[in-house]
This record gives structure tokens, sequence and C-alpha cells, in this order.
């Protein structure tokens, strides 16, 4: 029956398509019937198996998304997440066969209808998980790009139900980064970091979605630039003139961000990262000042620890002493100054 509905796939009538994608979903369906949970089990398993038996079966159902109507890349894109939550590493493994597959993925994230990609989403975060080979491939077949540009989007059109899209967009791409140097090397390579850096800057009268928006480009500068190798090194000198250390520390002293401790806490650790070992970036973090309420224009770095000395936060005072190993870390005149 399986092999029946796949070789529906191979037609070109649309309401085929979705109609044998749909039932390879519900053949997939650990919950049904929910009367029998361990028959529907092993029976989800089974026909899991049974889809998984020639990896060239995931490129039948990925060659069906290339039609463009909305419920055939929402069915094959659900089918795909059956078959993952079924059998993560089988399915993770198929496609490593199938390295075309990984492309025909990252393709339908250029799909503007919320409904797919959303799902596409989804998939890619599943699809990623714990498995180094599959990020690097994601990597290099454009996903960094198709990321970046809907988080872009998503900000400039301020549409509700933006914060979880952006959200995703940014977990998948750290993801990603963390799999391998040739990732991270791609990503500075190909430009997206001057990309990501703008993020960081708060319009004058910021909402909740650009605060969540910068502690997340926060989180993943602070991914690029931490440690002391060559790789994190090139990250540094990639964001250097970009005045990144200037909008993170805008971030720290902000009156309007004094409300939003997580992003004061991210931005401290970012900080942090910037500034370990390296001279410059000391230098300006030393000769940084800012105006607190009142008028009292101080430096930035004594103001920073005289806030974490009389605040309870734990998390607080853990940044703060991250940043403090960071200025001193290899800079005795930056200890001495201390």
């Amino acid at each position: 029956g399986i092999g029946v509905l796949l070789n529906l796939l191979r037609g070109e009538d649309t309401d085929t398509h979705r109609d044998a994608l749909e039932t390879l979903v519900n053949l997939l369906d650990r919950d049904v019937p929910k009367e029998q949970p361990e028959a529907a089990q092993v029976a989800a398993t089974h026909n899991c198996g049974v889809l998984l038996s020639h990896p060239e079966k995931i490129g039948v159902i990925l060659g069906a998304a290339e039609n463009s109507d909305m419920y055939v890349r929402y069915h094959a894109t659900q089918l795909l997440m059956r078959l993952l939550s079924v059998a993560a590493a089988r399915t993770q493994e198929a496609m490593l066969e199938q390295p075309a597959t990984v492309a025909a993925v990252v393709k339908l994230l250029e799909d503007k209808r919320e409904i797919v990609r959303n799902e596409v989403l989804l998939l890619l975060a599943q699809l990623s998980a714990h498995n180094a080979s599959l990020q690097t491939i994601l990597a290099f077949q454009g996903a960094f790009d198709q990321l970046i540009k809907i988080i872009e989007g998503e900000l400039q059109s301020g549409e509700s139900g933006a914060a979880a899209v952006v959200n995703d967009c940014f977990a998948i791409v750290s993801s990603l980064l963390s799999s391998s140097a040739a990732a991270r090397r791609l990503f500075r390579e190909e430009g997206f970091l001057p990309r990501v850096l703008p993020m960081l800057r708060l319009p004058p009268a910021h909402s909740r979605e650009h605060a969540r928006t910068a502690r997340l480009a926060c989180a993943l500068l602070a991914l690029l630039v931490k440690g002391m190798d060559a790789d994190a090194a090139e990250a540094q000198e990639a964001a250097a003139g970009s005045g990144v250390v200037a909008d993170v520390v805008a971030l720290l002293t902000d009156p309007a961000t004094a409300t939003d401790p997580a992003l004061r806490v991210q931005a401290l650790a970012t900080l942090a990262a910037l500034v370990r070992g390296r001279q410059s970036a000391c230098a300006e973090l030393a000769a940084a000042r800012a105006t607190r309420k009142g008028g009292i224009d101080e430096p930035v770095l004594p103001r920073l620890l005289l806030v974490a000395l009389r605040s309870a936060a734990a998390p607080l005072h853990h940044s703060t002493a991250s940043l403090l190993v960071g200025y001193c870390h290899l800079n005795p005149s930056a200890q001495l100054a201390l």
C-alpha cells in the first residue's frame, strides 16, 4: 500500500499528491486509533520502517513538494516530521545518503506562506538536532541566508507571531553554528554577521519583540566570539569595525532596558566574550561613558560593577564576573586600573 501511495506521488496531479501525502501522514500517526495505543505505536513504527527502507523514498516525498500547492507542501513537511518523531536517527541517516533532499528542505523556506514556512522551520529544528553532519550540510546549502531573510522580514513587518518565528530562526542558526568551524567560517566569509549586528540596536521606542531580538542577536554574537582560538579571533575581527562594543554597552546603559534583566545579563556575557584578551576592545570599554538618571556622566565599567554589587540576582553576578575576567585577561594595564 505504501508503495502504491509513493507511486502516486510520481504523477503530476495536485489533488492526488495531497491525498497520498495526507494518507501517508496518517499511517505514521502513533496516536491513532486512540483506543489501541500499543497497536498504533507498532503500526506507525512498521510503516516508518517501510518508508525508510530505501533512502530514495525520501527523495520521492520531497520531489512531490516541488508542487507549489500549499497543502501538498504542508503534508510533505508533516510527513517528514512524523518520520523524525518515530525514527529520528534512521530518518537523518536516510537524508544524509540523499544530500539533495537537504537542499530541497532548505528551498522550501523560500515559500512566503506562513503555514508552510513555519512548518519547515519546525522540520529544520528536528532535522538538525544532534547531527553535526546534517547541520554542516544545511549550512552549506543556504540555510543561513534563508533564515536571516526570514528574521529581517519579520522585523520589518512587525506582525503578531513574529516573536516565535524569529526565536525559531535564531535557534536553528545557533545550532548550525555550533556544528563545526567550517559553518562558522562560512557565516563570516559570506557576510552574514554584518546582517545580524544591526539587530543589536534598539529603536528609540522599542517593543518587547525588539528587545527579544537584541537578546538573541547578542547570544549569537557571543557564540561566534567566545573563546581564545583562531576561529573566535576571526569573528572578533569581522565585527571590530562595526562599533559592536558600543552597541552592546548601549544595551547595558539604556534606561529603557533596566526592566529587562534577561537582555542585560546576555549583553554582559557577550561583552565579556568581546573583550577577553583583546586590547582594542578593552580600551573601547574603558573609554565608554554613559549618562544615568539625574544627568550624571560616568565611566561605564565602574557603573556596571556597582550595579552588580547592589543586585541580588545571581545571573547578573555571574555575567559581571565573566566581564571582569575577560577585561583583565592578558591585560596588565586593565588590572592596574581596576
